[in-house]
């Protein structure tokens, strides 16, 4: 017997946000998809981004988005840091985004853990 909570979710199928798209997210949240533990025995815990794009609602019957392909990971000593870090970073991240001068690229990472990672 298989246990849906002890299988980490595939993100390669779920859509994924640009930069440019998460800057018009209306409502935008964090969405927690699982708690992970490495290889170094460390906890993350995974999140994904919900909201409305132009009217439509960005997640479906899988989950939230990822952005650019990539998920939000936050290393935190528990849970609920981990959701007040996350909300911080996505709110950080789509500031940033938006005070990219009109007319260049849009960054291409996400705030988390403190710090700026790009994405791949």
């Amino acid at each position: 017997m298989l246990e849906a909570a002890s299988i980490a979710p595939n993100f390669d199928s779920r859509r994924s946000l640009t930069p440019a798209e998460l800057c018009r997210l209306d409502d935008p949240a964090a969405i927690f998809e699982y708690e992970h533990v490495d290889s170094n025995g460390e906890v993350a815990y995974i999140y994904t981004v919900a909201g409305w794009l132009d009217g439509d609602n960005v997640i479906d019957v899988q989950g939230g988005c990822t952005i650019g392909g990539d998920v939000m990971i936050v290393h935190a000593d528990n849970r609920a840091a981990a959701d007040d870090v996350v909300c911080v970073a996505l709110e950080q991240t789509i500031d940033l985004y938006r005070a990219c001068p009109e007319g260049q690229k849009p960054y291409s990472g996400i705030i988390v853990d403190g710090g700026f990672r790009p994405l791949h």
